[in-house]
């Protein structure tokens, strides 16, 4: 015995046929935005396995952390879980030597030092393709430096 059927086979066929031309979904995912700035993102590293620290906040302050051991491997006590850096201490450090690079006293010597950079690869025997690498490396420098005095402006 057959029970009622709970759709007509007019409905029946009108999903199937948006089930077949719907679109597929996107897989690409989208970076996790966080609403809190951290100055010195993606140029953190652990001194102990140099492995890139990521952003953390905690007590209402930026942290950098490393969790390798937790994540990775056992590191036979040479690592500890956790090491957790304070966004602040890093930036006492590193605020005043970028401001002196910086300045208009030192502006032209940092050029000249980076020129020269550039001018140890143009020298070297894949010169095209590592010239080209500084020359990217110093842009997303020149982004880094950009977001870094943002920060400082927005009184990170």
């Amino acid at each position: 015995m057959s029970h009622e059927p709970i759709i007509t086979v007019e409905e029946w066929e009108a999903v199937q046929s948006r089930i077949t031309v719907a679109p597929p979904v996107a897989t690409v995912r989208k970076a996790r935005a966080t609403p809190r700035p951290y100055v010195l993102r993606r140029v953190m590293r652990c001194g102990l396995c140099e492995r890139r620290m990521e952003g953390t906040w905690n007590n209402g302050a930026a942290y950098y952390r490393c969790r390798y051991p937790i994540e990775y491997a056992t590191t036979n006590g040479c690592h500890p879980k956790t090491v957790y850096v304070r966004e602040s201490l890093i930036l006492k450090v590193v605020e005043p030597r970028l401001e002196r690079a910086f300045d208009d006293d030192h502006i032209e010597d940092t050029r000249a030092a980076v020129i020269a950079g550039l001018e140890v690869l143009a020298s070297d025997v894949n010169s095209t393709d590592r010239a080209g690498q500084a020359r990217e490396t110093i842009a997303q420098c020149d982004v880094r430096l950009a977001n870094y005095r943002r920060a400082l402006d927005d009184g990170g």
